[in-house]
């Protein structure tokens, strides 16, 4: 067997490689668009309501929540059932008024129904990283965890101590 035929299966491989990392880079959606939030699920809060629906269905007159509601399961079950509607109905606005923009030159915008917040934005491996400091003087780094990211679609995990948010946004068309 010759020299150059034991470097073939080598330079192909190589060759082989490089292409494919190309192609991959082709590939890679873009962050640094606009987007519009369509779902955020605070898990603290879906344990927290899957918790008091077990607990709709099993409360007895006896349970010591009752205390606040004169003893009565009927007026437990009421309040409960309309804080979580009323926390749904604010989460939704939340929602329907969530937009996000990151722009390429490393600044990222952010509405709400709190108004409108700005800082520089970079994008580390599966992470993307704001940084207010730049805006407000004070030093603030925000990390959200990149769990999926399509041309159309990004769902981001943002972790505050003991609270987990999962965020899914869609491209803004307008």
């Amino acid at each position: 067997m010759s020299v150059k035929s034991t470097k073939f299966p080598f330079v192909f491989f190589a060759l082989l490689s490089l292409l494919s990392a190309c192609k991959e880079s082709e590939t890679k959606p873009e962050i640094s668009k606009r987007w519009k939030a369509v779902s955020i699920k605070n898990l603290t809060f879906e344990k927290e309501k899957a918790y008091y629906k077990i607990l709709m269905d099993t409360i007895t007159d006896k349970n010591e929540r009752l205390e606040f509601f004169n003893g009565s399961v009927d007026s437990f079950k009421r309040f409960t059932q309309l804080a979580f509607q009323e926390q749904d109905e604010m989460q939704k606005m939340q929602v329907d008024n969530s937009f996000m923009e990151f722009k390429k030159n490393g600044v990222a915008y952010f509405t709400s129904i709190d108004g409108l917040d700005s800082a520089k934005w970079r994008q580390e491996e599966n992470e993307i990283v704001l940084d207010a400091e730049d805006f407000t003087g004070i030093p603030n780094t925000v990390r959200f965890g990149i769990l999926n990211l399509t041309a159309d679609e990004m769902i981001l995990r943002k972790v505050d101590l003991y609270d987990t948010n999962i965020i899914t946004l869609n491209v803004r068309t307008n």
